[in-house]
C-alpha cells in the first residue's frame, strides 16, 4: 500500500524504490513494515521568506531517517493501523508512532517533492496547522491513545547545534523563529473565536 498526498511529485521508478523492501521476507521479531524516503520541498516560485524558512526547517533531525508524510509504503501487516486510525489532523506521524512501536521503519532511495506555499501568509496558515496537528497528537498521547515519541537527544537541541555551525542561515532562523510564533498566535486567536474548538479545520493554500 503507498499512501501518497494527491500534491505529491514523484516518478514510477521511485515508487518501484519505494516498496521494495516491502516485498521482501518479513522477519517476526522486527517486521519491515513502511518505507519512506527523501522529501525535497520545491519553493521555486516561492517568495523569499518562504525560502528562508525552509531551507533552515530542512536542518531538523525530524528528516534524518527520511519523511514518514506525503509519500510512504506500507506492509500489509500494517493495514489495520490505518483502518483503526481515529480523525486527526496529522494522521502521518499518527500512523508513524503506532507502526515505529511495533516494527521497523526503512528508508530508501525514493525521492519525492511538493510544491511550496508561495507567500508568506500562505506559509503561517499552513504551519498553524501543523501545530495543532501536534498538539492534538500530544492529547492523544496523554490519553494513551498514541504513543510518546521519546528520544535520547532532544531533536531541538540537534537542530540547534546544526543551526550554530551555519552561520549563513542565522539571520533564516530569526525568520523561521518567526513564522513558529505567529503560527501558535493564530492558533490562539482561532481557538478563542471558535467556541467549539475545531481543529479539524483544514486549511489548504493555491500551489
Amino acid at each position: 500500500l503507498v499512501i501518497l498526498d494527491a500534491d505529491i511529485q514523484v516518478s514510477l521508478a521511485d515508487i518501484r524504490a519505494l516498496v521494495a523492501p516491502l516485498w521482501a521476507k518479513v522477519d517476526p521479531d522486527e517486521p519491515v513494515l513502511a518505507a519512506v524516503g527523501h522529501f525535497e520541498p520545491d519553493y521555486d516560485k516561492s517568495h523569499w521568506p518562504v525560502c528562508w524558512f525552509y531551507r533552515v526547517w530542512r536542518l531538523h533531525p525530524y528528516f534524518d531517517g527520511g519523511k514518514f508524510g506525503g509519500c510512504y509504503g506500507l506492509h500489509a501487516q500494517a493495514c489495520p493501523i490505518v483502518k483503526a486510525m481515529p480523525v486527526v489532523i496529522n494522521d502521518d506521524e499518527y500512523i508513524a508512532r503506532q507502526i515505529k512501536a511495533s516494527g521497523a521503519v526503512v528508508l530508501t532511495s525514493c525521492r519525492f517533492a511538493t510544491a511550496a506555499p508561495v507567500t508568506l501568509a500562505e506559509l503561517i496558515r499552513v504551519r498553524s496547522r501543523v501545530a495543532r496537528g501536534n498538539q492534538q497528537l500530544i492529547m492523544l498521547a496523554a490519553k494513551g491513545q498514541v504513543p510518546t515519541v521519546i528520544d535520547d537527544e532532544k531533536p531541538g537541541l540537534v537542530f540547534l547545534k546544526r543551526l550554530v555551525k551555519r552561520p549563513r542561515l542565522w539571520p533564516g532562523f530569526v525568520l523561521y523563529a518567526g513564522v513558529k510564533a505567529c503560527a501558535a498566535i493564530r492558533n490562539r486567536w482561532h481557538h478563542r473565536q471558535d467556541a467549539g474548538g475545531d481543529i479539524q479545520m483544514w486549511e489548504r493554500v493555491s500551489r
